[in-house]
Order: structure tokens, then sequence, then C-alpha cells
């Protein structure tokens, strides 16, 4: 399993957009590492804490 993910990558798990992903790391929302000149990443642990809290509950 990957530790670390890409925008996309974390957009598809959230079922969200890429945007409102970088939107969430740079309000500091989903915490983020960047690896070389342009790439940022996601760690998987960092995406599963934030997965917890917006999962839908029973209606």
């Amino acid at each position: 399993m990957k530790q670390l993910l890409s925008m996309a990558e974390v957009a598809d798990e959230l079922g969200m957009s890429v945007i409102t992903v970088r939107r969430w790391i740079s309000t500091g929302k989903l915490p983020a590492v960047r690896v070389g000149d342009h790439q940022i990443r996601v760690r998987r642990g960092d995406l599963e804490s934030v997965m917890t809290p917006i999962q839908p509950g029973p209606r």
C-alpha cells in the first residue's frame, strides 16, 4: 500500500475534487509534505485521520 498519495489519489479516496484537496492542504485541514520541487503528497495516515470525522452518519 502506498504511504504517500498524490492530490488526485486523495481526491478520489475522499470523493471530492482536487481543488478541494488543495484548499484543505493550504488551510491546514489536511497535512501534506513537499517531495522534490513541485510535488505535494499526503501521508496515508494523515488521510485516514481526516476520513474518520467526515464519514456520513445514520440519518
